[in-house]
Order: C-alpha cells, then sequence, then structure tokens
C-alpha cells in the first residue's frame, strides 16, 4: 500500500495516488494480459479449413425455383407489351417505336450527358421516362422551361440536346 502513496505529498482524506512509473506498469499488466486472451480466444476458435474434393463429379449449381416461376408467372411475361419482356403495358406508351434492336437486345433509352462536372439522365432531368417520344419530350421541355428558374435554362437545354442528339 504504500507504494501507491505518491512521495512528497501529504496524504489528506486517505487518498491513495499512484505516480507515473506505477500507472505505466499497472497499463503494461493489462495489456499483455489482454493480449494473452486474445490470442488464446482465437486460437481455440479457428475452424478447419475445407477440404477441396477433387475426385468428386462436377455438377452445375441448382437452379432456384424462384428465378423459373418469375419468368412464367405475373404481369411481365413475355407475351405481354407487344411481345416485350421488359415494360408492362400500363408503360407501353412510353416506349420508343424502335426500343428493340432488330437482334431482340433492348435499346440502351436513357441518355447521359455531364454538366457541371457531373453525369446526369437526361429523360430524369426532363421528368419524363427514359425512351418516350420526342414529341413528349419536346413537350415536357418547354414546360420545365416556363417553370425554372432562368438560372436552370442551360441545364435543361443541355439535356434537351442531348436526347436530340441520341434520337
Amino acid at each position: 500500500m504504500e507504494l501507491l502513496l505518491e512521495k512528497g505529498t501529504p496524504n489528506t482524506n486517505n487518498e491513495k495516488q499512484v505516480d507515473s512509473q506505477q500507472f505505466l506498469f499497472l497499463n503494461l499488466v493489462v495489456m499483455v494480459a489482454f493480449v494473452f486472451w486474445f490470442i488464446s480466444a482465437r486460437r481455440h476458435s479457428q475452424k478447419k479449413p475445407t477440404v477441396l474434393n477433387l475426385k468428386r463429379p462436377d455438377k452445375p449449381p441448382a437452379k432456384s425455383e424462384r428465378s423459373d416461376s418469375a419468368v412464367t408467372q405475373g404481369p411481365f411475361t413475355a407475351t405481354t407489351a407487344g411481345g416485350s419482356k421488359y415494360s408492362h403495358p400500363k408503360y407501353q406508351k412510353y416506349l420508343d417505336s424502335e426500343a428493340l434492336k432488330p437482334g431482340g437486345e433492348p435499346k440502351e433509352l436513357n441518355v447521359l450527358f455531364n454538366y457541371n462536372g457531373h453525369t446526369w439522365d437526361a429523360y430524369e432531368v426532363l421528368g419524363v421516362p427514359a425512351g418516350a417520344g420526342l414529341v413528349e419530350v419536346t413537350k415536357a421541355y418547354q414546360e420545365m422551361l416556363r417553370k425554372a428558374d432562368p438560372e436552370s435554362h442551360t441545364y435543361l437545354e443541355t439535356a434537351y440536346r442531348a436526347i436530340l442528339a441520341k434520337t
């Protein structure tokens, strides 16, 4: 107990004070105990590695039942939306007549442009669905010009010109 008292300091109210060497020694003991505990806990909890069996025959991964049933059920079947499996009949009016390439692959409907150092989707800027017809895009552009601040006109015009350049 006397070791815990700092030398030269009067002990009032029976308080025990620790000098810097004792504090360092105590911290060192706690840290060493923690390191030993951590190492021993990790050593005992290690799992055995997976055994690689090269003699087992190769099998393809099993298909999930959800992915098969999702293609044939619901409103998004291949027969809806004019034979396109990429849209719902409700959104058919927004589809461009050339939405599908001749090979049956979907055409990229989004038009991206850079403005002020950022990439933007031109259809989103004008508030119309991707792939919307030119008439609808023009109406939306004119409406946005009327409602927007004059500072935003160059931004909207850049989006409109990007769509015009793509079509």
